[in-house]
């Protein structure tokens, strides 16, 4: 399987710059040379094609599938909510209802500070929830600039006010998928998120683990599953000279590149104490942040049993012992 090389030229900036061609070469096709969209596309694609192949050494194969499947991608989901979302907005204009829309909002003050909030903020929130994938941003903005704001100004506010909207919106995808498969609440997960990330991108840490033993709200469920997180917990901090406070946790972030080399091998309750030892072995930086927990009994779907924590405790000896 082909691993995609972070930096193909071994000089971070170059790389950087290679990689970023094709969408620079677009704006200015677009901005410079005044091209139709579909044409500075096209253009772009060809360029970027060139520069997997040969810049980052992309075989031909993976380029023609990753090719097809953006393709799809891009006609279902994003390209029906999308024209969805803009032929509601051209009925909306068509049939005069827009226009209550906009009276409405302009008629609740002149303050172009609560316009802001109301059209940029709660507006778009809404129509993030709706459609997502920028057109928010578009109406929105369009909305701004009748309403007496500059066009560029107008779309930077918009781009900023829907910073937020997007962690619950179209981009909020993953989010509510992972919530779902998971079976925790998509809120948690949302906040859990941002906790986890935050180390990272701050270059503080490779990996971070969210802690149900650092002070979050909780359930208050099961005694003995907290012994037996306790005891497994303490048994994979004595094979990894880590000091956890909750090895098990299903919330766990590592960085991509380190993620992909780390060849893991388990599934079930065996990934927790395999991902764990591959990172100690790696000396990878790892941090914990506090997190809300809210359980489940046995009769709202809990799975796990004692043999489950039994096996636990083979694969922690397993996994630390071995490289």
């Amino acid at each position: 399987m082909w691993t995609q090389p972070a930096d193909p030229f071994g000089i971070l900036w170059l790389s950087a710059i290679v990689a970023a061609l094709p969408i620079m070469l677009f704006l200015i096709c677009l901005v410079v040379f005044k091209l139709t969209g579909v044409v500075a596309a096209i253009i772009a694609v060809i360029v970027e094609i060139i520069i997997a192949l040969w810049a980052f050494g992309m075989p031909a194969s993976a380029a023609a599938g990753a090719g097809l499947y953006g393709l799809l991608n891009a006609l279902w989901p994003i390209t029906y909510i999308i024209v969805m979302a803009v032929w509601l907005y051209r009925l909306a204009v068509a049939s005069g209802h827009f226009d209550v829309v906009q009276e409405s909002i302009s008629s609740i003050s002149a303050d172009q500070r609560i316009q802001v909030l109301l059209i940029a903020f709660a507006f778009g929130a809404f129509l993030e929830g709706a459609a997502g994938f920028g057109v928010p941003i578009a109406i929105c903005a369009a909305l701004l600039v009748q309403l007496g704001f500059r066009p560029v100004k107008a779309a930077m506010i918009c781009l900023v006010a829907n910073v937020a909207a997007g962690a619950y919106g179209a981009i909020g995808v993953p989010v509510i998928v992972g919530a779902n498969v998971g079976g925790v609440n998509v809120m948690d997960l949302s906040r859990v998120c941002v906790l986890l990330l935050q180390p990272l991108i701050d270059g503080k840490a490779d990996a971070c683990f969210g802690s149900r033993f650092l002070g979050g709200p909780h359930r208050v469920l099961y005694y003995w599953h907290s012994v037996g997180n306790t005891l497994l917990t303490l048994f994979s901090n004595m094979l990894t000279n880590l000091n956890l406070t909750d090895m098990e946790t299903c919330y766990k972030a590592v960085r991509g590149e380190l993620a992909r080399s780390l060849n893991l091998t388990s599934d079930r309750f065996g990934f927790e104490p395999e991902i764990t030892a591959r990172l100690a072995q790696r000396d990878a930086r790892i941090y914990e942040v506090p997190i809300s927990y809210a359980g489940r009994t046995y009769a709202e779907g809990k799975k796990i049993n004692w043999k489950d924590g039994v096996a636990a405790f083979w694969h922690i000896l397993k996994f630390s012992l071995s490289r």
